[in-house]
């Protein structure tokens, strides 16, 4: 009875802001709708990661006041903010506590920039390698952590960023925000881990900065801006 009375208010909450929110979406020709997810909380606030693909283009579309529930209601994951004790350790000290797969995490933190869309072919000129873009909601804007940031890279990731629409009154700003959401159940101690590059992003020769995501990791991340050598085929 409580996941219908969710799904009722959800579906209000997205007709009433549908057609703002597509105002402030790129053109159609400009992403595949194919490739669009709207990710969607059980009755518990966790994602639905079924079918899941880190290559998809995803983002949660939260309630605000338009929708008339409570601060509790499951739709409201990061206008709540961070609800379990993350730990930065070294070696593994200083564990804390275990994660179910589709909760959230944290709201991924950096500094927000202007910058020029990837398909207008501008090479920025700043090392991007720390940046979250936003395929979805601004294509022209990105949350960096080259200076200051909460999430480090890794090759197998247990969690993932998740671009979010939140606000809780329908006259407040729009701000493009992150989430982090747990892919899988993450244990006590167990190492939140997200990833920033695709595997075809990976360098495949002696060029690039060592992944130290662990040990005996063998990939070599891009640094941005990135130019070939007159050796790379």
């Amino acid at each position: 009875m409580f996941e219908a009375i969710f799904l009722v208010f959800l579906l209000f909450e997205y007709y009433n802001q549908k057609d703002r929110y597509d105002e402030e979406l790129p053109d159609a020709d400009e992403v595949e709708e194919s490739t669009r997810k709207n990710m969607q909380p059980d009755a518990f606030g966790r994602l639905i990661f079924d079918g899941f693909d880190t290559d998809d283009q995803r983002m949660v579309l939260e309630c605000s006041d338009a929708c008339g529930c409570s601060m509790n209601f499951p739709s409201r994951q990061l206008q709540r903010g961070q609800k379990f004790g993350v730990v930065v350790y070294y070696e593994d000290e200083c564990r804390q506590f275990g994660l179910k797969r589709g909760q959230f995490i944290i709201e991924f933190t950096g500094q927000i920039l202007e910058v020029e869309p990837e398909e207008s072919g501008v090479i920025e000129d700043r090392d991007t390698t720390y940046d979250a873009g936003f395929a979805i909601m601004d294509r022209r804007k990105v949350v960096t952590a080259i200076n200051i940031g909460n999430a480090a890279h890794a090759c197998d990731p247990s969690a993932t960023f998740i671009e979010t629409h939140s606000r809780q009154l329908v006259s407040d700003p729009l701000i493009p925000r992150i989430s982090v959401y747990a892919m899988q159940d993450i244990n006590v101690g167990e190492e939140i881990t997200i990833r920033y590059f695709r595997q075809d992003q990976m360098l495949p020769k002696n060029e690039g900065t060592k992944c130290c995501c662990r040990p005996e990791c063998p990939n070599l991340l891009p640094i941005y801006p990135y130019e070939s050598s007159d050796d790379d085929e």
